[in-house]
C-alpha cells in the first residue's frame, strides 16, 4: 500500500517535474535518509574518556516545471549530530542543522543549464532560536552535457558560516554510458561517489565527502559568553546497495575518517574568510576542547529514486 502511494505520489510530482536535459544524471533523489556513527574513541592528547558520534540527515527535493526552460528546486534538509564533544562532558550534547532549499533550474541552452539555489539554515543546540542560530547560504552550480553520458560540473557554494563568510568552489563531472555497470558523479571538493552495478538489483562503490559545519551553543561549555562548534569533516567508505523494490535503494558501508575536528571557539572568534579547506587571517586560538580522534565510520542509507 505505501509502494503504491508513493507511485501516485511521484507520478503526480513529475507531471510537475522537469525532463531529463536539465540533471546532470538520468534519474533525481527526491527523499534520502543517512544515519552514519563513529564508534567509541579517544580524545586526543587525553589519558582516559571516548566518544561515539551519531549522525542523521534527510534530504527532500521537489523540482517544480514553471516552464519548458526553467523549473523552481523546493525542499529541505534535516541534520543532527551528538556526542560528548568534551571529556567532561556528563551528557551527549546534541545539535541540529534544518535548512530549506529554494531555487531555479535555468535551461540556457540544448547543453547548458544552471541552478541558482539559496540556502538559508538555522543550526544551533536548539536549546533557543535567535539571530545566531540563522546562516544564509547558497549555491549556483552549471551543468554542461558534451553529449548524453558525460555532463561537467563547476559552480560556487557560499555559506555564511559562525566563523565567517565560507566558499567553496566547485568542479567535477557525472559519467554514466548506457549499458556500462560504472557510474561516476564527482563534485570536487564536497563529494565523489562510484558505483559499479552488478545486476538491476545490486552493486557496490566507493564515496568521498568533505564539509564543514558550524552550530552556535546556546548552553557554552567553557565561558559565560556564546561559544560555536565547528566541524570538520572527511571521510571515505565503501558501501554495497540493495534495491528491494524499484526505485528504493538500501545502502550499508564502513570506512573511516581523516582528519576530522569538532572544535568549541568562542563566539568572537573569526576568521577574515575562508576558501574550501584554506582559513585566511585566522588568529583564533586552539580550540578549547581536545578533538576526538579519527576512527571507522559506519553507514545506513536509504533513497527513494525516480527515473527519468
Amino acid at each position: 500500500m505505501l509502494m503504491k502511494t508513493l507511485r501516485h505520489l511521484t507520478a503526480f510530482l513529475f507531471c510537475l517535474v522537469l525532463g531529463n536535459t536539465l540533471w546532470a544524471q538520468d534519474y533525481v533523489d527526491l527523499l534520502k535518509f543517512r544515519y552514519e556513527s563513529t564508534p567509541l574513541n579517544g580524545y586526543e592528547g587525553v589519558e582516559g574518556g571516548n566518544a561515539r558520534i551519531d549522525e542523521f540527515t534527510l534530504d527532500a527535493t521537489v523540482p517544480v516545471v514553471l516552464n519548458d526552460r526553467v523549473a523552481l528546486i523546493t525542499g529541505f534538509i534535516g541534520e543532527s549530530l551528538s556526542s560528548k564533544f568534551t571529556p567532561n562532558d556528563t551528557n551527549v550534547t546534541q545539535v541540529f542543522g534544518t535548512t530549506l532549499k529554494l531555487g531555479l533550474n535555468v535551461q540556457h541552452n540544448d547543453r547548458l543549464s544552471i541552478q541558482y539555489v539559496l540556502l538559508p539554515k538555522i543550526s544551533s543546540d536548539f536549546i533557543e532560536i535567535g539571530s545566531d542560530d540563522i546562516q544564509l547560504g547558497g549555491v549556483v552550480l552549471a551543468k554542461y552535457a558534451k553529449n548524453d553520458y558525460f555532463k561537467w560540473k563547476y559552480g560556487l557554494y557560499y555559506n555564511g558560516e559562525l566563523f565567517g563568510a565560507f566558499f567553496v568552489p566547485l568542479f567535477g563531472f557525472y559519467y554514466h554510458r548506457p549499458g556500462s555497470p560504472w557510474e561516476f558523479d564527482i563534485t570536487l571538493p564536497l563529494a565523489a561517489n562510484a558505483n559499479y552495478a552488478f545486476n538491476q538489483k545490486w552493486s557496490a562503490g566507493a564515496h568521498f565527502g568533505a564539509f564543514v559545519r558550524t552550530y552556535n551553543l546556546n548552553k557554552p561549555f567553557f565561558t559565560e559568553q556564546g561559544e560555536y562548534l565547528q566541524k570538520n569533516n572527511q571521510e571515505l567508505y565503501f558501501y554495497g546497495r540493495f534495491e528491494p523494490v524499484k526505485n528504493v535503494l538500501l545502502e550499508a558501508g564502513a570506512g573511516f575518517t581523516v582528519g576530522r575536528r569538532f572544535g568549541i571557539y568562542d563566539e568572537e572568534d573569526r576568521v577574515r574568510f575562508g576558501v574550501s579547506a584554506f582559513m585566511f587571517g585566522d588568529e583564533r586560538p586552539e580550540p578549547a576542547n581536545p578533538n576526538i580522534k579519527d576512527g571507522m565510520i559506519f553507514s545506513l542509507r536509504a533513497v527513494y529514486r525516480y527515473p527519468l
